[in-house]
């Protein structure tokens, strides 16, 4: 037990507040075992947890050095909103090899006192006979001596061999669901607390393209947002109060990321990019670190109000979302008041400007039987003479149309590139064309953007065969 001790124990940093000794036995213990790094399939592998720190970090001691190295995979995981830390402690020793899958019950393990940390990595009394220090050719002539084997990665430097293979989401799920149901059952303050550490990146987003010059404040955005999305009614009917519960705008001023107070109205305002404020179209989008909840979180987010419901968003659409992966929700435009997407003009704070609306398109004839979708208006000349900025354009295209549906691929036709009319090719001067992977995604993305603003040009959408598609492709193009 003493020579296997400290390659036993962990290091668990970074911790969320309200994590207790048990919880963190069991989150551990149970992603190790649905993982299948469990040596026997044994439920339990923690001999012994201590927490430090007012609860920032734990060391974890575990039966054996192999389960030891297989929970070093948790390294990063989120749990409750922090990407928790996992590693071997200061004191860490790299132990024989033949020792790796050695149990260690714990109450040996209790009973075994620390013993002082020991030159060379070696510990008092771990061979007898040998004094620590006076060793002719150090650590791994005398583990030699002694038929001990030293692991092959100790010799390189590394302090553990590589990891086992782990679902990271599956078990980020698996602990944050159990932290959930533990908080749920054990303090209901703590549960609504833990609801909303779980649930806060599927309830943010962030917003792009602030006015500069403005002197836009984290209040007078929040303001915004909550007029527009009540006024177009994108709001859970059964919550009272605003939307937006808080706003933080970098330093910069260039861009910001709001939070809600449910999952539905965060998705539901979605609908709200390229809407405009003091002339400018504001992205609103996911960020970047964006995960969809677990799905076996949901219920009890659900009870816990974090997951809401508003007319174009409900929680079926958002179980779906989850199971999927991510796969964005069909959010039905025709749910929404008045113009499609458009933001009121609302009465805010004084010399703070209103939202804009946006104004009606011609009719759009959707084609139910195509899946290439022409976009006009998003693209200029000036525009087409600079690559980076043309890529910019058809990413932010493809990300755009990539909400409705897998997107195949994207091309815009090269400036001053001529098609035959007569050949049945479409009018393709300045307009990207996007491959779908199936015409209902064409048609989701067709009636959301049709009519839209994109740079304070109205976007105009068509549909097209892939013979056209393919036709176009053959001609000097950006793709993307």
């Amino acid at each position: 037990a003493t020579l296997t001790r400290r390659a036993r124990r962990l290091h668990v940093g970074s911790l969320p507040p309200g994590i207790s000794i048990q919880l963190l036995r069991d989150l551990f213990n149970s992603s190790l075992l649905s993982a299948g790094l469990t040596i026997g399939g044994a439920p339990d592998v923690i001999n012994d947890v201590q927490m430090g720190g007012e609860g920032k970090f734990a060391f974890i001691e575990f039966r054996s050095v192999r389960e030891a190295t297989s929970a070093l995979a948790l390294d990063g995981l989120d749990l409750l909103g922090r990407k928790i830390r996992v590693q071997r402690p200061n004191d860490f020793v790299v132990p024989p090899l033949e020792l790796h899958a050695v149990i260690i019950p714990a109450g040996m393990s209790a009973r075994e006192p620390q013993a002082a940390h020991a030159p060379l990595g070696v510990l008092p009394g771990a061979f007898p006979g040998v004094v620590p220090g006076a060793m002719p050719g150090g650590i791994h002539a005398a583990m030699a001596g002694f038929g001990v084997g030293v692991p092959a990665y100790a010799l390189g430097g590394a302090l553990h061999p590589p990891l086992p293979p782990l679902p990271p989401a599956s078990v980020a799920s698996a602990l944050n669901a159990q932290a959930l149901a533990h908080a749920a059952t054990n303090n209901p303050m703590q549960a609504q607390l833990t609801a909303h550490q779980i649930s806060r990146k599927a309830r943010r987003l962030h917003v792009g393209n602030l006015p500069q010059g403005m002197g836009i404040t984290p209040a007078m955005l929040k303001q915004f947002f909550n007029a527009t999305l009540m006024a177009t009614g994108l709001v859970d009917p059964s919550k009272p109060g605003e939307p937006v519960i808080d706003v933080t705008i970098n330093t910069a001023g260039k861009f910001a990321f709001a939070e809600f107070r449910c999952i539905a109205e965060a998705t539901s305002a979605l609908t709200l990019n390229n809407v405009e404020l003091a002339g400018r179209q504001l992205r609103v989008e996911r960020p970047r670190d964006y995960t969809p909840v677990a799905t076996s979180v949901l219920p009890d987010l659900e009870r816990a109000g974090v997951v809401g419901e508003t007319p174009i968003c409900n929680m079926q659409q958002i179980a779906e979302h989850c199971a999927s992966g991510g796969v964005p929700v069909p959010l039905a435009p025709t749910a929404l008041p008045g113009a499609p997407y458009a933001a009121p003009s609302t009465a805010l704070s004084p010399g703070f400007p209103a939202a804009s609306s946006v104004p009606a398109a011609p009719a759009l004839v959707v084609d139910a039987s195509k899946r290439v979708l022409g976009l006009s208006s998003m693209v200029t000349d000036v525009e087409l003479n600079d690559e980076e900025e043309v890529r910019d354009i058809l990413d932010d295209a493809r990300t755009e149309c990539a909400k409705h549906g897998p997107v195949e691929s994207l091309l815009l036709l090269q400036r001053g590139v001529e098609v035959d009319l007569a050949a049945g090719l479409p009018a393709a001067d300045k307009v990207i064309f996007v491959k779908f992977g199936s015409a209902d995604a064409a048609a989701g993305a067709a009636r959301v953007l049709h009519g839209k603003k994109f740079d304070g040009r109205l976007v105009a959408a068509s549909f097209h065969s892939d013979e056209q598609f393919d036709a176009l492709g053959a001609l000097p193009h950006h793709a993307a």
